[in-house]
C-alpha cells in the first residue's frame, strides 16, 4: 500500500510540473558554425522572445568544441505544440544555418515551422534540436 501511494505521489508530481520550452542548437561538425534568426520588420521586433538586444537578427556563432559548440535558448513553460510554434515563427524572417561550405536558409514562417515542428523532442515535445553535423 505505501508503494502504491508512493507512486501515485510522484506521478501527480511528474504530470503536474510543466517542462521549460527549449532550442537546442549544437555543433557536432569539426568547424565552425553559425545559426542566425532574423525577425520580421513589422511591430513583431519588441514582441518576439529571439528579441535579445536592438537589432533584428539574433546571431549565435558555434564551436567545434565543448563548451562553444551548444546553445539552449528557453522560451518559458510548457510544450511546443502547433499553436505555440505558430505564434514564434509567425514573427521570424528566416532562419539560416551556415556551416563549412553549407549553407541552409529557409525563407518563409510556413517553411520554419515546418523545419522545427520535425525536430521537436522529448517526453510531451518540450524541446526543439538543431543539430549541425558533418
Amino acid at each position: 500500500m505505501k508503494y502504491i501511494l508512493y507512486c501515485m505521489t510522484m506521478g501527480l508530481l511528474i504530470a503536474s510540473c510543466d517542462p521549460l520550452r527549449r532550442i537546442n542548437m549544437k555543433n557536432k561538425s569539426a568547424e565552425n558554425a553559425s545559426i542566425i534568426w532574423t525577425l520580421k520588420e513589422r511591430d513583431s521586433l519588441y514582441k518576439s522572445p529571439f528579441f535579445i538586444s536592438n537589432s533584428k537578427i539574433t546571431r549565435f556563432d558555434l564551436k567545434p568544441s565543448k563548451p562553444y559548440n551548444e546553445v539552449k535558448m528557453s522560451f518559458g513553460l510548457g510544450s511546443w505544440t502547433r499553436d505555440s510554434l505558430a505564434m514564434i515563427t509567425d514573427r521570424l524572417e528566416t532562419l539560416e544555418i551556415i556551416s563549412g561550405t553549407t549553407k541552409i536558409k529557409i525563407d518563409s514562417s510556413k517553411n520554419i515551422y515546418d523545419y522545427l515542428l520535425a525536430r521537436r523532442k522529448g517526453l510531451g515535445k518540450k524541446r526543439i534540436e538543431i543539430v549541425i553535423s558533418r
